[in-house]
């Protein structure tokens, strides 16, 4: 849609078996991925690099504003930082600016300046008009949204289990994993309760984790009759 050609791979595995075949522009990379996570990938990709000439603009993409993520992202290598969600103009801008300067500085931002990008990027309602640009069509998207509906409800029945069964690993598992299905919608509602909820998660105690975690179900369960709303409403 921005008008570059890109490989789409599995993991990191794959992403460095692709770069040995392909002179690539740009690396864009998930963090946390199975098999060799982002920031190992980056670490990688620099160790090649070593005594050569060009460096590979790499983009880490990850879901979190907190300094020590933003930190493992410049340790590892990368020339800037991607948050979830990202919309299509700001993956423009970044690639321009990478595409455009010959030998740029590193662009990791700091919480303040993601923060306020995410501010201006998001609305408080979902844009169904961006939606079916995006996906091709408002069919597309009423079963996008019907489907994202009933797997995010399976989702929190997971959490109401781990809530009650489960260690913080685990919970930041299942935030990682569902922010990142929320993020395809861009719905700052829905995204802001998850990350409310993720904040200090590490200190809590149990009982706190859970009282939360029962609130941002409650939270969860609202945006989704919402969604479900909208959806409905897509003739």
């Amino acid at each position: 849609m921005l008008g570059f050609a890109c490989d789409v791979v599995h993991d990191g595995v794959e992403a460095l078996a692709a770069l040995k075949n392909t002179a690539y522009g740009f690396l864009i990379t998930d963090c946390h991925m199975p098999n060799m996570t982002g920031y190992e990938l980056a670490r990688r990709v620099r160790a090649d690099e070593q005594g050569g000439s060009r460096r590979l603009p790499i983009l880490g993409i990850i879901a979190s504003t907190v300094p020590e993520e933003l930190k493992k992202c410049h340790d590892a290598g990368m020339d800037d930082c991607l948050i979830k969600p990202t919309r299509l103009a700001t993956l423009r801008d970044r690639l321009n600016r990478w595409w455009l300067t010959e030998n740029p500085t590193s662009q990791i931002e700091t919480p303040a300046r993601q923060q306020q990008a995410s501010n201006e990027a998001d609305d408080d309602r979902l844009d169904l008009d961006a939606m079916a640009q995006l996906w091709g069509s408002e069919a597309t998207v009423k079963a996008l949204l019907d489907a994202f509906v009933s797997s995010f409800r399976d989702d929190l029945v997971a959490l109401r289990n781990l809530l009650d069964h489960g260690t913080v690993e685990h919970l930041r598992e299942w935030h990682h994993r569902v922010v990142g299905a929320a993020s395809v919608l861009h719905y700052a509602p829905l995204l802001d309760a998850l990350e409310t909820y993720r904040r200090d998660l590490q200190t809590k105690s149990s009982a706190q984790r859970r009282s939360d975690g029962l609130a941002l179900i409650a939270r969860c369960e609202q945006l989704l009759e919402t969604i479900e709303a909208q959806g409905a409403a897509i003739v």
